[in-house]
């Protein structure tokens, strides 16, 4: 398999044919890539767990740019930096699309792949991303909730 078509290059080609925009994961940053209900559920309970031992500054979630039912970006900001390969097993204990992790860790170990983790965002949003962090915190029930403070 010639894994530099799936290199930052062609991620960059194939967005622009679709009108979208690559964004990298930023160094503090985990990616998940929400495809139904269940998997939501999954990473609203596991994001819960996760924040019990690391810091977790932000979140922002918002729909897919394909439209789909129940299809969610959600950028996790952590105040602290990951490797790579530790963003690809968090965001896949999170719920993120698990063949798209697969790949990313063989992107990886076995090509050597600098950009493992991104996504296809709408120019609307890649451009104003910075502006969009909301503090996260937890209702009185432990349910995550963004607070809609803006994080400068």
């Amino acid at each position: 398999m010639d894994y530099e078509r799936f290199g930052l290059e062609a991620a960059q080609r194939l967005a622009a044919e679709r009108g979208l925009e690559v964004v990298p994961a930023e160094a503090e940053e985990l990616q998940v890539d929400i495809d139904s209900a269940e998997d939501l559920a999954r990473f609203e309970h596991n994001l819960r767990v996760l924040k019990k031992y690391r810091s977790v500054h932000s979140v922002d979630r918002r729909p897919s740019p394909g439209g789909a039912e129940d299809h969610w970006h959600i950028s996790v900001f952590l105040t602290e930096e990951v490797e790579p390969l530790e963003r690809i097993a968090l965001q896949a204990c999170l719920g993120s699309d698990r063949m798209r992790e697969l790949l990313s860790v063989v992107g990886v170990t076995k090509y050597a792949l600098p950009v493992p983790t991104l996504f296809f965002e709408k120019p609307e949003y890649a451009a104003g991303r910075k502006e969009r962090r909301f503090i996260f915190d937890e209702d009185e029930e432990g349910a995550n909730a963004t607070t809609g403070e803006t994080i400068d």
